[in-house]
């Protein structure tokens, strides 16, 4: 805003300081006026980062990976894995070697 569009804008409004319209004071009498004006804070500096981001780790992706956990044999098909007990069938356990 300029100080013109101040003065503008000042003039078309009735202003009063203490009770007492602006128009009836003296000339070389010093008003403080603190006015609304649109706008925001200060603008925030943006953060300059020390260390560079975690890299996340992609999996691995095994092409027709259920063939891990069963053997098939001409018609015979047997599990390599033992199902979970608390999760019912059709859930793996994993293979550990001092495990189950």
């Amino acid at each position: 805003m300029t100080v013109d569009s101040l003065k503008a804008e000042f003039e078309n409004c009735h202003l009063t300081v203490a009770g007492v319209p602006l128009e009836q004071l003296k000339e070389d009498v010093v008003v403080d006026i603190n006015p609304d004006l649109l706008g925001a804070g200060k603008k925030r500096k943006k953060k300059n980062y020390t260390k560079p981001k975690k890299t996340k780790r992609k999996h691995k992706k095994v092409k027709l990976a259920v063939l891990k956990f069963y053997k098939v044999e001409g018609d015979k098909v047997q599990r390599l894995r033992k199902s979970c007990p608390s999760c019912g069938a059709g859930v793996m356990m994993a293979m550990h070697f001092d495990r189950y």
